[in-house]
């Protein structure tokens, strides 16, 4: 082409017949396609000469033929199954895991240094007994805050997957419902991998938690995990800037710990600051865990008895503060009066449904954001001043030297 006209058309191979024909013999040692463009470029040749190329091939061109036009399937924009992509997908994302230890290897092995770090320092309340009972309570919440502070990295490391991602949804390789149920399918196994990795060594090898309930205690710490894991991967593509999702991160992550129970009680926090203590994770988390690690255990230094003003007496050397049950559902019962999230009741079922309504929410809100930014396109938005991108465009002009001083240097 040449000023929109054709100046050629047709197989390669015919290109250096076709010039030969017309009186356009090309040099030896020549690139053909190079001494074509040369041809129809007027920066290189006369303009005269290229218009009468372009007649020529007018005069000379082949008529066109008969085309029957036919209704053709119309093609599909995915070459996939959705099935298919899920499965791609979840295959992909699963060895980056392993490759890239940011997102799930990293935490794995923070989670499992800093719950041994808290079990060493809370060595003694591996002892069930009434002076260690009180700090068991405060290892589990250890256990509970610290690697879900950590949730922080996954917000930079979401961030950066999804730039990616979005690319790969808008250029049509697969669905975007597709990249979040094979998420959903990592995440879960996930979970509970980084769940065994804090607990496994530090609470029950070394700080004596009964192996009894192994399986609910680590089913519910996963679910907690896994809310923190859902509110990184909204706040991961709320914003552009990853450290804006960091900061939210950690802000929100502070207010569930603050405003747990233990620190704060609830009934002391004022309105509208109040409605953080129920949607706080911790609150819940530890509200359930406690539940499951307390009962069904005993204490010793007190002793059951029946008739007084407490159902348990203790022994003369135990400190009356430290005086809290013989079993675990009264001492359960004796730090609920200070710790109002703390109760023998049992309400796992109801801890968890409240976990997983808030894991659910954060997890619809992150398929909204990831939805939008996908899908919708932005509008080029012309410059604000025309005059200064000239400027530009000139100055760049009288930077770089033309083609053809080059050619001639």
């Amino acid at each position: 082409l040449s000023n929109g006209t054709v100046a050629f058309c047709g197989p390669a191979s015919q290109c250096v017949p076709y010039l030969v024909q017309i009186g356009r013999q090309m040099p030896a040692n020549t690139n053909p396609a190079e001494y074509m463009l040369n041809l129809v470029n007027t920066d290189f040749s006369d303009p005269q000469d290229v218009e009468k190329l372009l007649l020529q091939w007018e005069a000379n061109c082949p008529p066109e033929p008969m085309v029957e036009h036919m209704s053709l399937p119309e093609r599909q924009r995915y070459r996939t199954s959705f099935l298919g992509q899920c499965v791609t997908l979840l295959r992909r994302h699963s060895v980056l895991a392993v490759r890239d230890p940011s997102l799930y290897g990293g935490r794995a092995f923070m989670f499992l240094f800093c719950c041994c770090f808290f079990s060493v320092i809370y060595w003694n309340a591996r002892e069930r007994i009434q002076q260690q009972a009180f700090y068991r309570l405060w290892l589990i919440l250890w256990f509970i805050g610290v690697p879900a502070s950590l949730g922080v990295i996954a917000v930079f490391a979401l961030n950066i997957e999804f730039i990616a991602v979005k690319r790969e949804v808008r250029d049509g390789m697969f669905r975007p419902a597709a990249y979040l149920i094979a998420q959903l399918l990592l995440q879960i196994p996930m979970m509970i991998f980084l769940s065994i990795c804090s607990l496994g060594i530090s609470a029950y090898a070394m700080s004596n938690f009964q192996g009894e309930a192994f399986l609910p205690f680590l089913f519910t710490y996963a679910l907690q995990l896994w809310v923190f894991e859902c509110q990184a991967q909204s706040l991961s593509v709320q914003f552009n800037n990853p450290l804006l999702g960091t900061l939210g991160f950690l802000q929100n992550w502070f207010a569930a710990f603050l405003f747990a129970g233990i620190m704060v009680p609830t009934d002391d926090v004022i309105w509208p600051f109040r409605i953080l203590t129920y949607i706080s994770p911790i609150r819940w988390a530890l509200s359930s865990l406690c539940k499951i690690e307390y009962s069904d255990t005993t204490y010793g230094g007190a002793t059951t008895v029946s008739g007084g003003m407490r159902p348990f007496v203790c022994d003369a050397d135990v400190p009356p503060a430290l005086c809290l049950g013989a079993t675990g559902e009264q001492v359960l019962d004796s730090l609920g009066r200070n710790y109002k999230t703390l109760s023998s009741e049992d309400n796992v079922a109801r801890d968890s449904f409240i976990l997983l309504a808030i894991a659910v929410a954060f997890k619809l809100m992150f398929m909204v954001l990831f939805q939008m930014k996908t899908t919708i396109m932005e509008t080029p938005k012309p410059p604000a001043n025309p005059k200064a991108v000239s400027m530009r465009i000139d100055q760049t002009t009288t930077v770089f030297p033309s083609v053809e001083s080059h050619r001639t240097v």
